[in-house]
């Protein structure tokens, strides 16, 4: 079973409501957006995230509902901090205009967000375990969208393959004629002086043998079984196996569209070569 690097989950729970995006990327990458009295547990979040969905880049936003009781902090030292520097400034400037505690109360640190309350913990993980839940949800229903694509391809470049190896005879034959002609056309110019039969029969078999594609036909066989196999049964988190596999088969088809030196060949081998494009493509989002 394949899944996606894309997936969306949310959930709404008492006062917490809790929202996670995963776009692709190659290692885990988050981004954290919570609110300053719930940056207690952020570490723990993370973590949490960090183990269920592996891989991808991540974004976190955590919303908590202001409660009749959640009374923001009021630093008194900080107060008195900023009223003795406002008095002197004023001193200074010949400014007779009181100070209003109105006016306190904006600058930086006298307000304070109500500290981390631990029995919130709760709440919030449950909030980002569900919206995790429907992440992986998301996940897994577009991984299965993507997993179908594959099959499609594969079917596709096994037809290709399987033509390409019909096709082997029949160019190993050209290929054999050929050099024969060639060998012709020389003792005709009397460039070969002397010939011996078994040893142009043998050069003729050694250059088939380098321009033959058999082995790379067998191995990319075995590459789409494999591949085959780890879509059909791998847990999770495959994409790196498989983008090393298409790679693989994409120096094997390239191989063999240079050895062959065939038109009809060549136009198969182009075939797979793009099936093998877009599945590169997809796989930069597999999990």
């Amino acid at each position: 079973m394949l899944y996606s690097m894309t997936g969306y989950g949310s959930c709404d729970s008492k006062n917490i409501h809790c929202e996670i995006r995963t776009l692709n990327h190659r290692f885990f990458s988050i981004s954290v957006n919570i609110p300053t009295q719930l940056s207690g547990c952020q570490d723990m979040i993370i973590k949490g995230l960090r183990e269920k969905v592996i891989r991808g880049s991540v974004t976190l936003k955590v919303t908590a509902q202001e409660k009749t009781d959640a009374v923001p902090h009021l630093d008194i030292d900080c107060a008195k901090k900023w009223y003795n520097r406002i008095k002197d400034l004023k001193k200074k400037l010949n400014i007779e205009e009181g100070v209003s505690v109105q006016t306190l109360l904006t600058f930086n640190g006298v307000l304070r967000e109500p500290a981390f309350q631990p029995f919130l913990w709760k709440d919030i993980k449950r909030t980002v375990d569900i919206a995790t839940r429907e992440v992986i949800k998301a996940r897994k229903q577009e991984g299965k969208e993507i997993q179908k694509d594959f099959q499609k391809r594969l079917t596709s470049i096994q037809k290709a393959l399987s033509n390409i190896k019909k096709k082997v005879p029949k160019h190993i034959e050209h290929m054999r004629k050929r050099l024969k002609k060639n060998i012709s056309s020389l003792k005709e110019a009397r460039l070969m002086v002397e010939t011996n039969g078994k040893r142009i029969e043998q050069e003729i078999a050694f250059l088939a043998q380098r321009v033959g594609i058999e082995e790379e036909i067998t191995r990319l066989s075995i590459y789409l079984e494999k591949f085959k196999e780890i879509i059909s049964n791998s847990e999770i988190c495959c994409g790196k196996n498989l983008t090393f596999l298409t790679q693989e088969m994409g120096r094997e088809i390239n191989t063999v569209s240079s050895k062959a030196q065939d038109a009809e060949i060549s136009l198969l081998c182009i075939q797979i070569k793009k099936e093998l494009e877009d599945i590169r493509e997809q796989l930069e989002n597999v999990l």
